[in-house]
């Protein structure tokens, strides 16, 4: 567990921290309407992974029970547990199965759709600015990678589903190294955006020879190989995951309105200079976010597994800790970076700086608040249930909808920051930890408190 935990650590901050790794010759090298863009590129990167619909998750869960002893599968709630049962692979190769027909799926669908209707928007924005045909060429090399990240997800859910988290993280962590070495290396011969996509590009085909190989070695291969999953079989597999994927990918939905949208607002309403300053706040946060998430990510699966044998007490400390030791990691890196992020910027001379002091309190106290729910959220799902659609459709409805309308009467960035955290306190950011502490006859506070107190102890002992 441990080995897995440090190597999560490692993978996601390079993963989400690779363009801070590369952020000193990045704020030097462009100038802050370039660098707008790319984090447009990233926002598009993301509205595009919505493709996913929620079947990584709904996947992983899946190859979960099938490890833990599960036999079959349900559309909802998890599969009845039989002591002492044997793997059933044939199940897991049909999973398998579904999962690689998905994601090619999704990949083929995703590389036209960046070209035809993407390549057309970024060249809208930019037609103010003197970019010439850099911009289109970043952009192309940049879909075709964002094309192979997707192919790349038919991976994850057969290493985490049989938490082989280490090997997974290896395989992120190498190819981000490339992406770093890469871009850095163009970037300092000046290729700019093009330098940035062509890096992204490398980490993503890098990234699919690696975790192919540390996906099927060779005594997971013999194992399902020869086990020929019938079309029957592989359609009711997709069966029993799609009624939860679709309302997942739903809430997907809802998240990037709610979290991401607001980057291309910003695109069009207050310019590429300030899209910067904000893109570049949000990855900070982010990158705080996903390294904070590490622990939960790999304990998700744990709960999911102590969910199908009822092991309750166990349960309940382990979503005690979870949750308590991911809101301490971000807060404690929260504060850091409020109190030191536009002062290094200013060491290093950098054209783009964060958003100013209140706008960054805002933006601390909002990503927070939408940490703590979503990792309520991530508890519910490991019961194999998804509550959450329509409150999390609405919220990013209303987000964009009262967003867009503000910026259209003068509204800035401070519109966007606290229309979001408002709605979200509605419902969302309370709704869901509520949930949670009604499911094991308790107050939130308390979840809260005795994870604290066990990470205390902990903290103790070390010292």
């Amino acid at each position: 567990m441990k080995k897995d935990i440090y190597w999560g650590y490692a993978s996601q901050i390079l993963q989400y921290g690779s363009a801070l790794f590369v952020l000193p010759i990045l704020l030097r090298k462009l100038n802050s309407n370039e660098l707008g863009i790319w984090y447009v590129f990233m926002t598009i990167s993301n509205l595009v992974n919505m493709l996913d619909m929620g079947f990584t998750p709904a996947l992983t869960r899946s190859i979960s029970y099938v490890m833990a002893g599960a036999q079959t599968l349900q559309e909802q709630g998890h599969p009845e547990y039989i002591q002492d049962s044997k793997i059933e692979f044939r199940l897991l190769s049909g999973i398998i199965s579904t999962s690689n027909k998905i994601f090619s799926l999704i990949a083929s669908i995703a590389l036209p759709l960046l070209i035809l209707i993407g390549t057309p928007y970024i060249q809208h924005i930019t037609d103010t600015i003197d970019s010439g045909n850099d911009t289109t060429t970043s952009w192309l090399l940049f879909s075709a990678a964002i094309a192979i990240n997707l192919y790349n997800k038919r991976y994850i859910p057969i290493l985490h589903g049989r938490g082989l988290f280490s090997r997974f993280y290896k395989c992120t962590a190498i190819s981000n190294i490339t992406f770093i070495l890469a871009a850095s290396t163009l970037l300092t011969f000046n290729f700019k955006l093009i330098g940035i996509s062509i890096g992204f590009l490398s980490s993503a085909i890098i990234g699919n020879l690696l975790l192919s190989k540390s996906t099927y070695d060779k005594e997971f291969k013999n194992k399902i190989q020869n086990l020929n999953v019938t079309k029957k079989e592989s359609n009711n597999i997709f069966k029993s995951i799609w009624p939860n994927s679709w309302r997942l990918g739903l809430v997907v939905i809802g998240s990037f309105l709610i979290l991401r949208a607001n980057t291309l607002l910003s695109s069009n309403y207050l310019g590429l200079k300030t899209t910067a300053s904000f893109g570049l706040t949000n990855q900070v946060f982010t990158v705080l976010q996903s390294i904070a998430l590490v622990y939960f990510g790999i304990q998700q699966q744990y709960i999911s597994r102590l969910r199908v044998s009822s092991q309750r007490e166990a349960l309940l400390s382990t979503i005690e800790d979870s949750i308590s030791r991911t809101l301490i990691i971000f807060i404690a890196g929260t504060v850091l970076f409020i109190s030191t992020g536009n002062l290094i910027l200013y060491i290093i001379d950098s054209g783009t700086h964060f958003l100013p002091l209140p706008a960054l309190i805002l933006m601390g106290v909002m990503y927070i608040l939408e940490l703590n729910h979503s990792l309520a959220a991530g508890i519910i799902l490991t019961g194999n249930k998804v509550p959450y659609v329509k409150p999390a459709l609405i919220s990013g409805i209303l987000i964009f909808t009262i967003s867009l309308a503000g910026l259209n009467f003068g509204g800035g960035i401070y519109w966007l920051i606290t229309t979001q955290l408002l709605i979200q306190l509605l419902y969302n950011n309370w709704k869901w930890p509520h949930i949670i502490a009604k499911e094991f006859h308790t107050d939130y506070p308390t979840i809260l408190i005795n994870g604290l107190k066990r990470f205390s102890q902990i903290a103790y002992k070390i010292k």
